[in-house]
């Protein structure tokens, strides 16, 4: 099921593309994908730094509390109360973004990755900014769209579908998505007037 979903969201990247950039000349067809490799990739090293410096925050918070006698990640998470807990988790995401970033331009001026323009890296950007939305709501998402699904087809008439959507309880169903779908929309606009392409190109 991963392996197909990646696939699917491949091919979406790749139309998006050719949507995109088509009518201009140098024609990068893989534009998307490499955002999306680069995504997956990102991903994973960034996974690899938070585990790294939480690992050694926590290792050092072990060796300098002479109080705690052998490595306990579990008394020393019982011991820190809610705000300084953000304040961990603030420090935990900056300094490995930080590792990150050094270890990406080592890669870089090595040639290891992927060298992106101005266009592909706010592409980049954006699919980030809308995964996090979307895993912001997933949950509540999820849950709320099954209740939903269930009241709409027990419905008979349009006003009841309207009441069931529009109802205070649904109304962030229905929004959220169609945000979503406009900011995709706007950005592909965004993108082909930045190229001067399609309707936009100068008469």
């Amino acid at each position: 099921m991963a392996l197909f979903a990646i696939a699917t969201i491949a091919i979406i990247f790749y139309l998006i593309d050719l949507l995109v950039y088509r009518g201009q000349r140098d024609l990068n067809p893989t534009t998307f994908l490499k955002v999306l490799a680069n995504f997956i990739i990102m991903g994973v090293t960034s996974a690899i730094f938070l585990l790294l410096v939480i690992f050694l925050i926590l290792a050092t918070l072990a060796i300098l509390d002479v109080t705690i006698h052998s490595f306990s990640q579990e008394e020393l998470l019982g011991r820190i109360d809610g705000t300084e807990m953000l304040f961990f988790i603030f420090v935990i995401i900056f300094v490995a973004a930080i590792l990150h970033f050094r270890f990406r331009e080592t890669l870089l001026k090595r040639r290891l990755l992927f060298h992106f323009n101005a266009d592909e890296y706010v592409i980049n950007e954006y699919l980030i900014q809308w995964s996090t939305i979307y895993l912001a709501v997933y949950q509540f998402m999820f849950d709320g769209i099954k209740d939903v699904a269930k009241e709409l087809v027990a419905s008979e008439t349009s006003q009841q579908i309207f009441n069931i959507v529009l109802s205070p309880e649904n109304i962030n169903l229905a929004v959220q998505p169609l945000l979503i779908c406009s900011w995709i929309a706007l950005v592909m606009e965004r993108l082909r007037f930045s190229k001067g392409l399609g309707v936009h190109a100068k008469k």
